[in-house]
């Protein structure tokens, strides 16, 4: 379970890897969100490669959004973190 937060530029670069033509990037990239909870930005990009045409990305997409929605709900429900959201 993910317990670091990544701030700063590591967010950028990650989005930048996810957009590879290179489909092993792009999965290792996924797989990296895995390990930290990063901003919305890298979350949502995370979450456009559910639709990746390689299998590979597809699957660890799918686990790298399972894995922080399940450290999301630990960190409000078991830490009394709150929750917030952006105001639009």
């Amino acid at each position: 379970m993910p317990t670091t937060a990544v701030t700063g530029p590591a967010g950028a670069v990650l989005r930048q890897q996810l957009d590879s033509s290179d489909a092993a990037t792009r999965a290792a990239a996924v797989r990296t969100a895995s390990h930290a909870i990063f901003d919305e930005a890298t979350t949502a990009a995370v979450g456009r490669r559910l639709t990746d045409a390689a299998p590979e990305v597809r699957q660890a997409a799918l686990r790298a959004l399972a894995i922080n929605d399940w450290t999301a709900l630990y960190l409000i429900e078991e830490k009394g973190y709150t929750l917030v959201t952006a105001s639009s």
